[in-house]
């Protein structure tokens, strides 16, 4: 007897238990299988260019320990990681509006999940005065 039929019970009576216990467990293991949440961007309008955004964005994350793992000035977008459990990924967009305005979108992951937008409001407060500091 197959493996497989042994353990959703090849016609024993004793182990009718195992056929609902093995649908359980595949049940189980397709949820897990799921598609991961959206991060929630947190979002503000700054008068200054996409390139002194993403600059002063750069600066700011190499203070605060993160590890710039991909930057395009033509994109408007910076990835940082900070290697500390359990890990931290920040995703930072700067892209030209209109007028000399700059759309700030600040959004990442904290392990796998990810962040709630307000969690970010005190690096996105550092980097609007920094900002604001250099116009």
């Amino acid at each position: 007897m197959m493996f497989w039929q042994r353990l959703v019970g090849g016609g024993s009576r004793g182990r009718r238990w195992r056929r609902p216990l093995a649908l359980l467990l595949i049940a189980g293991l397709a949820g897990c299988a799921g598609a991961p949440e959206k991060p929630q961007p947190r979002e503000v309008m700054v008068a200054v260019e996409p390139r002194q955004v993403l600059s002063e964005g750069l600066q700011v994350l190499l203070d605060r320990g993160f590890v710039i793992h991909h930057a395009d000035l033509d994109l408007g977008r910076l990835d940082a990681v900070l290697a500390t459990w359990p890990g931290y990924r920040l995703r930072l967009y700067a892209l030209s509006a209109s007028e000399g305005k700059t759309r700030l979108s600040l959004s990442g992951y904290r392990a796998r999940q990810p962040l709630a937008a307000e969690s970010l409001d005190t690096l996105l407060a550092e980097l609007q005065a920094r900002l604001s500091a250099n116009q």
